[in-house]
């Protein structure tokens, strides 16, 4: 017998998200798109991605279901856009993503189904996944203020443990915190993350120039 094509499994998984799991994402003011969730909350905009992974090499007569979430804010991405403009080949937009398998209950099992019934039967411990790990996730992060403090936290831990930075991620989390209303707090966040003599500061120091000027156009310089 052939193997499903990823068409087929795509269909099946839609079919298992229009169960159980899309109550509680409706419940949460999420909007389904074929294999997509979305929500604007506070002003962070929120994405609840399921994407297959066919026949992965520890399940090969399978399909894997994996979760990703995005977050952005709208008025932090016109921030980081224009801060942005001085950096080739930047990533322009942006979105803070986490894979929800760092969420999820160590007793969770892989979401694997070869067939139709297999998928329908996953409806049940997604909706639970979603329900306890992602949303509550989520919750912590629906609102810019909140969003950027947990990203700002995130930063600082990752620079603590890893060292200067070397990507946009730090140049995405000012703008957040810029959004928030803390124009100190986005210029402090880069010196940080992009620390005199790095390679983060050599490319990234037009973003700091940038914040430079809207401290000082805004007033917000402090000696």
């Amino acid at each position: 017998m052939d193997k499903p094509a990823k068409k087929e499994y795509r269909q099946w998984a839609g079919e298992a998200l229009g169960l159980s799991p899309l109550q509680v994402m409706s419940a949460a003011g999420f909007r389904q798109r074929g294999l997509t969730f979305t929500r604007l909350i506070g002003g962070v905009k929120q994405v609840v991605r399921f994407e297959i992974v066919v026949r992965p090499r520890y399940a090969r007569d399978s399909a894997q279901l994996v979760i990703l979430v995005d977050m952005s804010a709208p008025s932090a991405d016109r921030i980081y856009a224009e801060s942005m403009r001085g950096i080739p080949d930047a990533r322009v937009p942006y979105f803070v993503r986490q894979d929800a398998e760092t969420l999820r209950k160590p007793q969770r099992d892989l979401w694997l189904f070869a067939n139709q019934g297999q998928a329908e039967a996953l409806g049940e411990p997604l909706a639970e996944a979603l329900a306890e790990d992602v949303i509550p996730y989520l919750a912590c992060r629906s609102s810019i203020a909140d969003f950027a403090g947990q990203c700002k936290s995130e930063t600082l831990g990752s620079l603590q443990k890893h060292g200067p930075f070397a990507t946009e991620r730090p140049a995405y989390v000012a703008s957040l915190i810029s959004a928030a209303g803390s124009e100190d707090g986005a210029r402090e966040l880069l010196a940080s993350a992009y620390p005199a003599g790095s390679r983060g500061r050599f490319i990234y120091e037009p973003v700091i120039e940038f914040y430079e000027h809207r401290a000082q156009k805004h007033g917000k310089v402090t000696s």
